[in-house]
């Protein structure tokens, strides 16, 4: 791997964590949590691809947990003016996802 193959890629590491509280309209109770994500990414400009990991967590009053995790793949295509992406995600409840779309730039 020579240098100029390091200047063509873009990684990335990201921490958000969140807070929030919310009322239903005519609901006496409210319901708090907390929760965040780490999510890792590469882009390689030289081919225009972009690989990323997300890790998600969230809790609230009652305990209930969701954790989460995604995989995804992107592809810029027509010289940049869409994109070819492809998601695959799953919980702890066994829940999984794979998406598959195509964007375009007009």
């Amino acid at each position: 791997e020579d240098g100029s193959d390091k200047l063509n890629r873009q990684s990335s590491f990201e921490v958000a964590p969140r807070v929030y509280c919310e009322k239903g309209l005519g609901q006496d109770a409210r319901d708090c949590g907390y929760g965040g994500y780490i999510s890792l990414s590469e882009h390689d400009m030289s081919n225009g691809t972009d690989f990323a990991i997300k890790l998600d967590y969230e809790t609230n009053n009652d305990q209930a947990e969701r954790i989460s995790f995604e995989f995804s793949y992107i592809k810029n295509i027509f010289d940049g003016a869409g994109e070819i992406a492809t998601k695959v995600g799953g919980d702890l409840r066994g829940n999984t996802a794979l998406t598959q779309s195509v964007s375009l730039t007009f």
